[in-house]
């Protein structure tokens, strides 16, 4: 443990529920208070293929060398073309994680990316 464990604890939780046929949760603000962090960023560029009239969801795990996850990430790519187009386009991402931790510090880290097409309608209600 190092001196920066304790001031980079700054974190919060709330609970969310999914309805059916709900593809976004919108939710409160979440306040962390004050920020007194140092650390660095992971920068992950993304790029991949997919039909260009199809949306698409892609999430990047960051775990550390012993497997341990450490942080997660999720974006939706919207279609790049009109409807009805069967073209593969290529998209491009990039995802973020804060590492906790000093320059003069190093380690290990395993990205995980994993992409679907997203559903094209939610289900029906009743």
């Amino acid at each position: 443990m190092n001196e920066l464990d304790n001031v980079c604890c700054c974190e919060d939780c709330e609970k969310i529920m999914l309805k059916p046929c709900g593809n976004f949760i919108v939710t409160k603000c979440i306040d962390l208070g004050d920020l007194d962090c140092v650390g660095r960023i992971i920068r992950v560029p993304v790029k991949l293929r997919a039909c260009a009239n199809k949306k698409v969801n892609v999430a990047a795990l960051l775990c550390d060398e012993n497997d341990k996850l450490q942080g997660i990430k999720v974006v939706q790519l919207q279609p790049k073309c009109e409807k009805g187009k069967d073209e593969c386009d290529c998209r491009k991402t990039e995802f973020c994680f804060p590492i906790p931790d000093t320059v003069c510090t190093g380690g290990c880290f395993r990205i995980k990316i994993i992409a679907s097409y997203a559903p094209e309608e939610l289900c029906p209600c009743l």
